[in-house]
């Protein structure tokens, strides 16, 4: 029998389960270590899993709200891959070998039978919906002032008075429609964002005042101070920690501005921290990346994804935030999880299905949609020390999935890779035989091995045919 008052975490079937049934179906060990990296369930309805013993399939449970203390658990997002359940999928998002670049339709995050009929009746709605405010101006006020914050509250647990989170019992990220914005209800904004800002809250009222540090009043000290000092609390809302009005700065006035780590790719210049970059949600859906530098010219180059990007996935933004899910699965895959949203719907310890060999993981179009940035930061030297890491046991790895790296991101560099890519690429494995370990990549081209010569330089074999776009 499940406690309803227990808290649950959010697995990859999108379900909640309790740290016993975690342990119960993964074993002690593996089970704690898998309860920490979900995050947390919403704190009213949760919906008990199908594939844990003693659950049963669909079934709800509600529970009281409450609060976790400060680090006694650490958050984070899993990715799932699509199933087979979309193997013969006809949308034109999904693009098969060899076929042009996908265009992106709308993907519903949620699981419950009843997702289809309450879309359905919001785009019907004549109505425009408000979005819930994650908190209020007199609430960002405080957060905004030391003196507030650093002064316990006479609330309970001794938290920050923040105001009820609306949280519906699923969330649905679909088309952007009339006046609605897409990003309003989903967790991401609902739960993970004042819950990072309660977590700051109480660190900051731990603080001895000789060891706070002066809040940031330009655009590149917030960010710098975004690496620094609140590094280890990102996600947060820049109005939590700077007095300017950080989207009226950057050119985007009525956007949500969040700084968060973008967890595939390192920063050189950051002691190889991960970078850290502004995201404004806009009302229309689409989210735009900022980085300032201290000059104008030193700033890059704002990068505009659109709503649907297929650079990461919506499902996944939608839980844990751009900046985690960015890179976290092939635009492939992306295009294949939108057209089929209940595709991935795994149990963690559940195998994800192998990758389709006939589905185009990416394509020169989806490349060309990447951040420069993280081109020149996902190069051959990274790609290295991951073949490095393998032992010298002849033994193949499938890469295809982007669980274990990015691939995509550094074959969207410039020169012989691009040759190697050539129309698209299906699949990618790493190979290790006879002391010799090389990555090797199926694309519409053929099949290439690319390995590190004595110098480190990366040799191809065979040679790939120069590539004309067609």
């Amino acid at each position: 029998m499940v406690n309803d008052t227990e808290e649950k975490r959010i697995a990859q079937d999108s379900a909640a389960y309790t740290l016993s049934e975690y342990i119960q179906y993964y074993g002690k060990v593996q089970g704690v270590v898998k309860w920490k990296q979900s995050p947390l369930a919403p704190l009213e309805t949760v919906t008990v899993g199908s594939r844990l013993p003693g659950a049963s399939a669909g079934s709800s449970a509600t529970v009281a709200p409450h609060e976790s203390e400060l680090g006694e658990h650490v958050q984070s997002g899993d990715a799932s891959s699509p199933g087979e359940g979309a193997a013969q999928s006809s949308d034109p998002n999904v693009v098969m070998a060899p076929t042009s670049a996908p265009i992106f339709t709308s993907t519903t995050i949620s699981a419950s039978p009843d997702a289809a009929r309450r879309e359905q009746s919001s785009q019907t709605d004549a109505e425009p919906t408000k979005c819930t405010p994650i908190c209020t101006s007199s609430d960002a006020e405080s957060y905004r002032s030391w003196d507030v914050i650093s002064t316990p509250s006479a609330t309970s647990h001794g938290h920050l008075p923040l105001p009820p989170p609306h949280r519906p019992p699923e969330a649905t990220v679909g088309a952007p429609q009339p006046g609605r914005d897409p990003w309003c209800d989903v967790p991401f904004f609902t739960d993970v964002l004042p819950r990072k800002t309660q977590e700051l809250a109480r660190h900051r009222r731990e603080t001895p005042p000789a060891g706070r540090r002066h809040r940031s009043d330009t655009l590149r000290s917030t960010i710098d101070a975004a690496y620094d000092t609140f590094y280890e609390f990102l996600p947060l809302l820049t109005s939590t920690f700077t007095t300017i009005d950080i989207a009226q700065e950057l050119g985007e006035p009525g956007a949500v501005v969040v700084a968060e780590r973008i967890v595939r790719v390192q920063d050189p210049n950051r002691h190889q921290k991960n970078r850290v970059d502004f995201f404004c949600y806009k009302t229309n859906g689409d989210v735009v990346r900022y980085h300032p530098g201290t000059t104008a010219r030193t700033s890059m180059k704002p990068h505009h994804m659109h709503f649907g990007s297929l650079l990461f996935s919506v499902r996944d933004a939608a839980l844990e935030g751009v900046g985690a899910a960015l890179h976290k699965k092939p635009p492939g895959m992306v295009a294949l999880e939108s057209a089929s949203p209940r595709a991935g719907g795994s149990h963690p310890g559940v195998a994800s299905p192998s990758v389709r060999t006939d589905l185009l993981l990416a394509t020169p179009a989806h490349l060309e949609q990447l951040c420069t940035y993280d081109v020149h930061c996902v190069n051959w030297g990274l790609v290295c020390e991951e073949l490095r890491l393998l032992p010298n046991v002849d033994r193949t790895v499938d890469w295809s999935d982007g669980s274990i790296f990015p691939w995509w991101v550094w074959l969207a560099n410039t020169g012989k890779v691009r040759d190697v890519v050539n129309d698209g690429i299906s699949h990618v494995e790493v190979s290790v035989m006879g002391g010799l370990k090389f990555v090797v990549v199926h694309s519409v081209g053929g099949r290439f091995e690319l390995y590190s010569k004595a110098n480190g330089d990366m040799a191809c074999r065979p040679t790939p045919q120069k590539y004309a776009r067609r």
